[in-house]
């Protein structure tokens, strides 16, 4: 008797077990927007997309656009100024953008986005986005289903101080040393900032044909500490190898010509930095990771970003003193251990003035 009881509750356990999982479970939707307004752009983009789940493979149901966008999209950016009052209030239209990086796992290379113009219009800086207002943004869903709100202040008082733009970068010295370039900026309410530097040049083929080419050089990311200003260097030594990496030896040019530096520092606000310092990877054992979001009734991040570009010509149109490189870091450009098979020459008026000492220089463009 004692044996039957026993065999009847183990096939009772048995029975109340169920031995297929269903990793799908309940599932519920939540949309995902991206956004950052920047004023220096005269266009803005938000990405209103959602989660989904569904039975078979996922990297497939990725690929297919349906997935990841609603139906109906009702939304607005509302503009709040300084005073309190309202301001401009624009609404969202959605388009669709191509370059989307193909070997991404969404599909690709269209996407549709969300968007609001501020026209840059030469000496009305009014019709851009205020640097000391707050914007709004405003997401309603399939007529309500899903709300979702956020705001954010702009980047603001951000600022290159150091160097001035009429001095010359001194990658390398009398002495026969390279030495780095110090950069300081103000930074203001931002708090993580992007600085690189694109070098552009001219070259000559032997048919007479000129082409712009230019590559970039990324000095890193860096964050606001204590003090009022943020600092950077770019090395002169690391300077020259690029040129070098980045140049190819070829016998169909005849010459090449520097000719700017384009100089960009983007400047993000403390949302931002605290929503890409909760994405980064886990690199201890434990892989828990806090979630970080700015919106109401979504996730993701609706946040400000703010982007100074300077050109330092090596021969100014306005300026003809001023150059992006000095005559010591030119010659060292033109005939150095790391660049002078790359046929770079000189057509700045100091190198080939014949009423300034030591000219014209030997490295001149002929």
């Amino acid at each position: 008797m004692r044996y039957l009881y026993f065999v009847l509750f183990f096939s009772l356990i048995l029975s109340a077990c169920k031995t297929d999982i269903d990793l799908i479970g309940d599932y519920q939707t939540t949309p995902v927007i991206y956004g950052l307004l920047d004023q220096s752009d005269s266009l803005h983009f938000i990405k209103i997309n959602k989660t989904f789940l569904g039975r078979g493979n996922a990297f497939e149901m990725a690929q297919v656009s349906d997935s990841s966008y609603f139906e109906n999209v009702d939304a607005t950016i509302t503009e709040i100024l300084a005073s309190g009052n309202t301001g401009r209030i624009w609404p969202l239209r959605d388009t669709i953008i191509e370059g989307k990086d193909e070997n991404g796992v969404f599909f690709a290379p269209e996407q549709k986005v969300y968007y609001f113009a501020t026209p840059t219009i030469q000496n009305n800086p009014a019709l851009s986005l205020q640097p000391d207002a707050k914007y709004i943004l405003d997401v309603n869903i399939n007529d309500g289903e899903f709300i979702v709100r956020g705001e954010t202040e702009l980047v603001r008082d951000i600022a290159i101080t150091a160097p001035a733009l009429q001095a010359a970068f001194g990658f390398y010295t009398n002495q026969g040393e390279y030495r780095s370039v110090p950069f300081v900026w103000t930074k203001g309410n931002g708090k993580r900032f992007n600085f690189s530097m694109a070098f552009h040049y001219r070259e000559f083929d032997i048919n007479g044909v000129q082409y712009d080419k230019s590559f970039d050089w990324n000095l890193g990311e860096f964050m606001s500490g204590t003090t009022n200003n943020v600092n950077a260097s770019a090395s002169g030594e690391l300077f020259y190898q690029l040129v070098r990496n980045n140049v190819p030896v070829d016998n169909n040019i005849v010459k090449r010509e520097h000719t700017y530096f384009l100089i960009t520092l983007v400047a993000g606000s403390e949302e931002l930095h605290n929503f890409i310092s909760a994405n980064q990877p886990s690199t201890g054992l434990a892989q828990n990771k806090p979630t970080y979001t700015n919106l109401e009734g979504g996730i993701g991040i609706f946040s400000a970003r703010y982007t100074i570009r300077t050109i330092k010509y090596f021969i100014n149109p306005d300026f003809q003193n001023w150059r992006s490189i000095d005559q010591r870091s030119t010659k060292q450009l033109c005939e150095g251990q790391f660049t002078g098979l790359l046929k770079f020459c000189s057509a700045h008026i100091q190198d080939n003035n014949p009423n300034l000492p030591n000219n014209p220089q030997s490295f001149v463009c002929q």
